[in-house]
Protein backbone atom coordinates (compact mmCIF):
# COMPACT_ATOMS: atom_id res chain seq x y z
CA UNK A 1 0.00 0.00 0.00
CA UNK A 2 3.14 2.52 1.24
CA UNK A 3 2.56 5.83 -0.43
CA UNK A 4 -0.04 6.19 -3.16
CA UNK A 5 -4.16 7.03 -3.81
CA UNK A 6 -5.69 4.81 -5.38
CA UNK A 7 -8.76 5.63 -7.27
CA UNK A 8 -11.81 3.05 -6.97
CA UNK A 9 -14.88 3.52 -9.64
CA UNK A 10 -18.11 2.46 -9.38
CA UNK A 11 -18.86 0.01 -12.21
CA UNK A 12 -22.40 0.76 -13.53
CA UNK A 13 -24.29 3.23 -11.49
CA UNK A 14 -24.22 1.06 -8.46
CA UNK A 15 -24.36 4.58 -6.86
CA UNK A 16 -25.69 7.23 -9.05
CA UNK A 17 -24.90 9.74 -6.80
CA UNK A 18 -21.08 8.86 -6.16
CA UNK A 19 -18.51 9.19 -9.36
CA UNK A 20 -15.52 8.30 -7.51
CA UNK A 21 -14.23 6.90 -4.46
CA UNK A 22 -10.74 8.01 -3.34
CA UNK A 23 -9.02 5.98 -1.08
CA UNK A 24 -5.74 7.34 0.10
CA UNK A 25 -3.08 5.92 3.17
CA UNK A 26 -3.16 8.56 5.80
CA UNK A 27 1.13 9.29 4.58
CA UNK A 28 -0.79 10.47 1.77
CA UNK A 29 -2.53 12.64 3.18
CA UNK A 30 0.61 15.01 4.33
CA UNK A 31 0.28 17.66 2.23
CA UNK A 32 -3.10 18.47 3.70
CA UNK A 33 -3.02 17.34 7.27
CA UNK A 34 -0.19 17.92 10.03
CA UNK A 35 2.60 15.99 9.69
CA UNK A 36 2.45 15.85 13.35
CA UNK A 37 -1.24 14.40 13.22
CA UNK A 38 -0.28 11.69 10.81
CA UNK A 39 3.13 11.06 12.82
CA UNK A 40 0.82 10.48 15.85
CA UNK A 41 -1.51 8.29 13.97
CA UNK A 42 1.29 5.93 12.75
CA UNK A 43 3.15 5.52 16.15
CA UNK A 44 1.78 5.83 19.51
CA UNK A 45 -1.63 6.78 18.27
CA UNK A 46 -1.95 4.10 15.96
CA UNK A 47 -4.72 1.85 17.28
CA UNK A 48 -6.99 5.45 17.56
CA UNK A 49 -7.18 5.59 14.02
CA UNK A 50 -7.56 2.67 11.49
CA UNK A 51 -9.43 5.17 9.02
CA UNK A 52 -12.08 7.14 8.44
CA UNK A 53 -14.54 8.51 5.00
CA UNK A 54 -15.03 12.51 4.36
CA UNK A 55 -16.45 13.97 1.54
CA UNK A 56 -14.02 16.43 -0.56
CA UNK A 57 -15.32 18.25 -3.60
CA UNK A 58 -18.37 16.04 -4.05
CA UNK A 59 -15.99 13.08 -4.12
CA UNK A 60 -15.95 10.60 -1.26
CA UNK A 61 -12.22 10.85 0.32
CA UNK A 62 -11.19 7.25 2.29
CA UNK A 63 -8.23 7.43 4.59
CA UNK A 64 -6.77 4.30 5.91
CA UNK A 65 -3.96 3.87 8.59
CA UNK A 66 -1.10 2.21 6.44
CA UNK A 67 1.05 1.52 9.52
CA UNK A 68 -1.98 -1.16 10.17
CA UNK A 69 -1.78 -5.17 8.47
CA UNK A 70 -3.55 -5.80 5.42
CA UNK A 71 -6.48 -7.89 6.90
CA UNK A 72 -7.50 -4.69 9.08
CA UNK A 73 -7.08 -1.89 6.39
CA UNK A 74 -9.18 -4.00 4.40
CA UNK A 75 -11.63 -4.51 7.37
CA UNK A 76 -11.74 -0.85 6.96
CA UNK A 77 -11.46 0.20 3.65
CA UNK A 78 -14.85 -1.86 3.40
CA UNK A 79 -16.26 -0.65 6.65
CA UNK A 80 -15.68 3.13 5.12
CA UNK A 81 -17.02 2.49 1.81
CA UNK A 82 -20.16 0.73 3.36
CA UNK A 83 -20.69 4.18 4.80
CA UNK A 84 -20.55 5.99 1.51
CA UNK A 85 -22.98 2.75 0.05
CA UNK A 86 -25.51 3.47 2.75
CA UNK A 87 -25.53 7.36 2.21
CA UNK A 88 -24.27 7.89 5.60
CA UNK A 89 -23.06 11.80 6.42
CA UNK A 90 -19.41 12.09 7.57
CA UNK A 91 -18.94 13.25 11.30
CA UNK A 92 -15.40 12.90 11.56
CA UNK A 93 -13.67 16.28 12.12
CA UNK A 94 -9.68 16.61 12.09
CA UNK A 95 -8.39 18.76 14.93
CA UNK A 96 -4.80 19.44 13.79
CA UNK A 97 -2.27 17.45 15.92
CA UNK A 98 -4.70 16.61 18.17
CA UNK A 99 -6.26 13.93 16.46
CA UNK A 100 -9.99 13.74 15.70
CA UNK A 101 -13.02 14.52 17.22
CA UNK A 102 -15.36 11.76 16.60
CA UNK A 103 -19.41 12.79 16.46
CA UNK A 104 -19.95 9.07 15.08
CA UNK A 105 -23.66 8.26 15.50
CA UNK A 106 -24.01 4.70 17.10
CA UNK A 107 -26.59 3.39 14.16
CA UNK A 108 -24.43 4.15 11.19
CA UNK A 109 -21.56 2.56 12.59
CA UNK A 110 -23.49 -0.89 13.50
CA UNK A 111 -24.55 -0.21 9.87
CA UNK A 112 -21.33 0.29 8.21
CA UNK A 113 -19.93 -2.62 9.98
CA UNK A 114 -22.26 -5.12 9.20
CA UNK A 115 -22.06 -4.44 5.58
CA UNK A 116 -18.46 -4.08 5.53
CA UNK A 117 -18.51 -7.80 7.18
CA UNK A 118 -20.70 -8.79 4.75
CA UNK A 119 -18.78 -8.07 1.89
CA UNK A 120 -15.93 -9.55 3.47
CA UNK A 121 -17.31 -12.62 5.14
CA UNK A 122 -20.66 -13.27 3.03
CA UNK A 123 -23.47 -14.39 5.88
CA UNK A 124 -24.16 -17.53 3.83
CA UNK A 125 -20.66 -18.90 3.92
CA UNK A 126 -19.87 -18.11 7.31
CA UNK A 127 -23.01 -19.96 8.63
CA UNK A 128 -21.97 -23.17 6.27
CA UNK A 129 -19.01 -22.76 7.79
CA UNK A 130 -20.18 -22.52 11.15
CA UNK A 131 -22.41 -25.55 10.67
CA UNK A 132 -19.42 -27.47 9.14
CA UNK A 133 -17.28 -26.24 12.84
CA UNK A 134 -14.29 -24.88 10.45
CA UNK A 135 -12.23 -22.86 12.24
CA UNK A 136 -12.28 -19.50 12.25
CA UNK A 137 -8.98 -19.22 11.04
CA UNK A 138 -9.67 -20.90 7.76
CA UNK A 139 -12.24 -18.87 6.90
CA UNK A 140 -9.87 -15.44 7.68
CA UNK A 141 -7.37 -17.41 5.62
CA UNK A 142 -10.04 -17.85 2.48
CA UNK A 143 -11.03 -14.23 2.65
CA UNK A 144 -7.94 -12.34 3.78
CA UNK A 145 -9.48 -11.42 6.84
CA UNK A 146 -8.61 -11.38 10.47
CA UNK A 147 -9.67 -14.77 12.69
CA UNK A 148 -11.80 -12.40 14.94
CA UNK A 149 -13.49 -10.87 11.81
CA UNK A 150 -14.36 -14.31 10.54
CA UNK A 151 -15.19 -15.90 14.21
CA UNK A 152 -17.55 -12.83 14.22
CA UNK A 153 -19.04 -13.66 11.07
CA UNK A 154 -19.38 -17.07 11.87
CA UNK A 155 -21.07 -16.28 15.67
CA UNK A 156 -23.54 -13.73 13.86
CA UNK A 157 -24.50 -16.19 11.13
CA UNK A 158 -26.82 -18.28 12.86
CA UNK A 159 -24.98 -21.45 12.12
CA UNK A 160 -23.80 -22.74 15.34
CA UNK A 161 -27.79 -23.15 16.38
CA UNK A 162 -28.39 -24.92 13.53
CA UNK A 163 -25.60 -27.21 14.13
CA UNK A 164 -26.72 -27.73 18.08
CA UNK A 165 -30.35 -27.60 17.15
CA UNK A 166 -30.03 -30.51 14.17
CA UNK A 167 -28.08 -32.39 17.16
CA UNK A 168 -30.36 -32.68 19.47
CA UNK A 169 -32.93 -34.60 17.06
Amino acid sequence: MGDRAVALELVDGALDDVALLVATSLTCLRRTCPAAAIRHFQREGNGQVSGFALLVDDRHLIAYNDAHGIELVRSTMTHEVSHVVLQHEPMLRVVGDKGCVDNSDVDQEAEATELGGELLIPAQVAKKAAIDQRPAEDLACQFQTSAELARWRMNVSGGHQIRRRSRAR
